[in-house]
């Protein structure tokens, strides 16, 4: 019985592989030519790197000497290798680059316009009618003051002012007697100010100009008038002194004309100039009492030149006391002689 058991099974194991071709052969045949079906390709297997070129965090690894034997592993210098990854740079690259930055960062900052040459001026301040006003010249980052003084170099208060320009200029009253102006805005051009004077029934008004050549630091503007209710100073003429002479500012300003002779004094606090065979200039702190002067010029400092004929001998006022001060190296005059 066993032995007829296991015969069966072998003819029917025997009966699976054609089974298996018919059934393979009646499905090929139910498929069209066009679509039939492609054996699948063997994929690829990517070769490994040999172990000597397979990098690591440190590098490819040490190539076996003959023998077998691995070489020593090289020494790591840990702290350089740090300091290579935080500043790569040399000490030298380093100063070029700090270098470099500075000059492109003053360069963001340089004003494009030429700046200004800063100067101090004393204008003889006209108020006829047809007059043309002063202007003062400023620049963005470069302040003026204004001052305003009498025909004795006194200072003539400021009751208020009025800024035509509020959103280019910054103007504010200095002291007693001063006009301070500052610029907002680089883009700012032009402008102009009107101030009212203690005593005076007419506010005087000048013009600001922004971005010229020159800059005015300080600028004295004088009246040729005293102020109301107070006499005239010691020393001085019936007559208002003239402030309009341009000469006289050159020797207030300590630049007289090449053409002036320089005298000697002996006293430093006054200084001479001979103008011409009859006329002589005195620049001084101190009050001028004798000889009797035709013209002077003050500033908001207490210097003041005078004009006078010229005298070898003049006589001070200052700090109530009288000193008699000797002028000499004229030249064509009798007191030469």
């Amino acid at each position: 019985m066993k032995k007829l058991t296991c015969l069966a099974l072998l003819s029917v194991l025997a009966a699976c592989p054609v089974l298996a071709q018919q059934g393979a052969s009646r499905v090929t045949a139910g498929v069209p030519q066009q679509i039939a079906v492609q054996p699948m390709a063997t994929p690829q297997l990517v070769t490994p790197l040999p172990p000597a070129a397979t990098p690591t965090a440190r590098g490819p690894m040490p190539t076996p000497l003959p023998g077998g034997a691995m070489p020593a592993p090289m020494p790591i210098n840990l702290q350089q290798e740090a300091l290579e990854r935080i500043a790569p740079l040399t000490p030298a690259e380093i100063l070029d680059l700090r270098r470099d930055l500075d000059r492109r960062g003053a360069a963001m900052t340089q004003p494009l316009n030429q700046v200004g040459r800063p100067v101090r001026r004393v204008v003889s301040l006209d108020l006829s009618p047809g007059a043309a006003p002063e202007v003062v010249r400023t620049a963005f980052g470069q302040g003026g003051v204004v001052t305003f003084l009498d025909a004795a170099g006194r200072p003539w208060p400021v009751l208020d002012l009025d800024n035509f320009n509020p959103g280019g200029l910054d103007v504010g009253i200095l002291g007693v007697n001063g006009v301070s102006i500052g610029v907002k805005s680089a883009t700012v051009r032009f402008g102009n100010i009107a101030v009212r004077l203690e005593g005076l029934s007419s506010p005087v008004t000048f013009g600001v100009a922004i971005g010229q050549e020159e800059i005015d630091y300080s600028v004295e503007m004088k009246l040729a008038r005293y102020l109301p209710g107070l006499p005239a100073p010691v020393g001085s003429v019936e007559a208002l002194p003239s402030l309009a002479a341009p000469e006289l500012l050159n020797y207030l300003l300590g630049t007289p004309p090449s053409t002036a002779r320089a005298l000697k004094s002996d006293n430093p606090a006054a200084k001479a100039w001979q103008v011409n065979s009859q006329t002589m200039i005195v620049r001084t702190e101190a009050l001028l009492a004798s000889p009797r002067y035709s013209r002077r010029q003050s500033s908001a400092s207490g210097m003041t030149v005078y004009e006078l004929p010229a005298s070898p001998r003049i006589i001070l006022a200052s700090q109530g006391q009288m000193q008699s001060v000797t002028v000499t190296g004229f030249e064509g005059t009798k007191e030469q002689k």
